[in-house]
């Protein structure tokens, strides 16, 4: 989930990216005074962009992809449950009606 959620976030950003590169030809000529002055903001903000993008893709992977996760566990966790009685059950049944068990 993780890294589904990386890669959407990580294909999101390098579009928008190359998309800001295509709209802002024009700053070209003055790419070293600007990436001088504000290139500490401008990583910042790409830098929290990712982050953001990262988490809202993870939460919708959350939401979407684990719905029903605790009704499932609590079925899993039942059944488990119920397994063990029913072993126990078993072993008390053997002690009782064959006498001890080999080895004890």
């Amino acid at each position: 989930m993780i890294g589904n959620a990386l890669l959407l976030a990580l294909t999101l950003f390098i579009a928008f990216c190359f998309l800001l590169m295509d709209h802002l030809r024009f700053l070209v000529p003055y790419r070293q005074p600007i990436f001088h002055d504000y290139g500490w903001a401008i990583a910042l903000y790409a830098v929290l962009l990712f982050g953001n993008l990262f988490a809202a893709f993870f939460l919708l992977a959350r939401r979407f992809f684990l719905k029903h996760t605790g009704q499932k566990l609590v079925y899993v966790d039942k059944q488990e449950s119920e397994r063990t009685i029913s072993r126990l059950t078993f072993v008390s049944g053997l002690r009782t009606s064959h006498g001890p068990l080999i080895g004890q």
